[in-house]
């Protein structure tokens, strides 16, 4: 009878055995469907180039940058630098409840106030207590 138990247990594991090989085939599989979507992902990538070059797409693999005529960028005057600047907090609150008001960014509003002073050349007129 022990010899017929061993022989169950045998068995079992030899099913437990042909199972976990269907797993791996299962895996194997899917690793197949993995790779047949690669491939017909590049095979639309070369229709994709194909298509560009029935078209008769015009990119170049170099340019030369001195026969595009380059020229200044016309916007130079009007770039801005970023600082750093201590304001006082009442005066940031101030800044802020305007732009509220007139719905652009508080930063924006006091750019613009000081290129308001700076192009009427206001003077300041500070008096000391």
């Amino acid at each position: 009878a022990r010899k017929g138990n061993q022989g169950i247990q045998e068995a079992r594991k030899g099913n437990q055995g042909i199972q976990e090989a269907r797993k791996g085939n299962q895996g194997i599989q899917e690793a197949r469907k993995g790779n047949q979507g690669i491939q017909e992902a590049r095979k639309g990538n070369q229709g994709i180039q194909e298509a560009r070059k029935k078209e008769g797409d015009n990119m170049r693999e170099e340019y030369d940058i001195k026969s595009l005529n380059p020229r200044k960028n016309p916007y130079i005057k009007r770039l801005k630098q970023q600082i750093t600047i201590n304001i006082d907090k009442d005066t940031i609150e101030y800044f802020k409840n305007q732009s509220t008001a007139a719905g652009i960014p508080y930063q924006t509003l006091i750019n613009l106030y000081l290129k308001d002073c700076a192009q009427n050349k206001r003077a300041l007129q500070i008096t000391w207590q």
